[in-house]
C-alpha cells in the first residue's frame, strides 16, 4: 500500500533514524539520496522544504517534517503498530517514552556527540578543540552509565517492545563507535543485539549505499 512518503537524506546517523523507522514499520517510501555538505541541501528546491538546509526531511503527501526525532515520533504515531514499534497512547506512558527521547537527543546527541563531531571530524570548519572533545566524550559515557539499568533490563528500553527511543539510542551508539568511544559492556551488548534486527540491516543499506555496495 502506497502512503506517498518521500525521505530526503542519506549518509548520517540522523538520516539512519528515519530510514530505520520506515523500514521497521514496513512502509514503502521514495528515498532521495542527498547528503550533507555536498551543496545538495542548498538548492532552492530543497530550501523550500527545509530553510535550515538540514537532512533528514520527510514528506508525507503535502505535509513536510524535519528533525530526525520528530520524524521518528510522527511515523510511530501515524502508522502505529504495537507489534512493530512501541507507541503508547496514554499520557503517562507517552511522557515516559518522550523523556527517554529528549534525554537521548539533548544529552547524548547534541550535548556530547555533536560537540565531538564539530571539533574533531569537522575541525577544519569549526576549529579544533581537544579539551572540548575530551569532555564531550566523557560526558557521553557518564550519561550512558546512567542508562545502564534500563539497558540491562532488555532486550529494549521498554522490555520486549522496540521503540523510537531505541532507534535514537542505537544510532547514537553507532555514532559513538565511529568517534572511537569505547562503549561499556552493557551498551555494547545492547548494540550488538539490536544490530541483528533485519529492519536495521536493511536500513543500513539504504542509508549508507556507498559503503554497503
Amino acid at each position: 500500500m502506497s502512503h506517498n512518503l518521500t525521505l530526503f537524506g542519506v549518509g548520517t546517523s540522523r538520516t539512519m533514524r528515519a530510514h530505520w523507522t520506515l523500514t521497521e514499520l514496513d512502509l514503502d517510501y521514495e528515498s532521495v539520496p542527498i547528503q550533507s555538505r555536498t551543496g545538495e541541501t542548498l538548492t532552492d528546491e530543497f530550501r523550500h522544504l527545509n530553510p535550515r538546509h538540514k537532512i533528514p526531511v520527510i514528506r508525507h503527501g503535502s505535509f513536510v517534517l524535519t528533525e530526525s526525532a520528530a520524524i521518528v515520533q510522527y511515523l510511530s504515531d501515524t502508522f502505529a503498530d504495537r507489534k512493530k514499534l512501541y507507541a503508547p497512547r496514554d499520557a503517562q506512558s507517552r511522557a515516559t517514552l518522550n523523556e527517554w527521547c529528549y534525554f537521548i537527543m539533548t544529552e547524548l546527541d547534541a550535548g556530547s556527540l555533536y560537540i565531538a563531531r564539530r571539533h574533531e571530524g569537522l575541525a577544519s570548519v569549526y576549529g579544533a578543540a581537544d579539551t572540548a572533545v575530551s569532555a564531550a566524550k566523557t560526558y557521553f559515557l557518564h550519561n550512558l552509565e546512567a542508562m545502564t539499568p534500563s539497558i540491562d533490563r532488555g532486550p529494549y528500553l521498554f522490555g520486549e517492545h522496540l521503540s523510537g527511543a531505541d532507534i535514537l539510542l542505537m544510532t547514537c551508539l553507532d555514532w559513538a563507535m565511529l568517534s572511537e568511544i569505547a562503549l561499556p559492556k552493557p551498551a555494547e551488548n545492547y548494540r550488538l543485539r539490536i544490530a541483528q534486527r533485519p529492519a536495521y540491516q536493511a536500513a543500513l543499506k539504504r542509508n549508507f549505499p556507498q559503503s554497503r555496495s
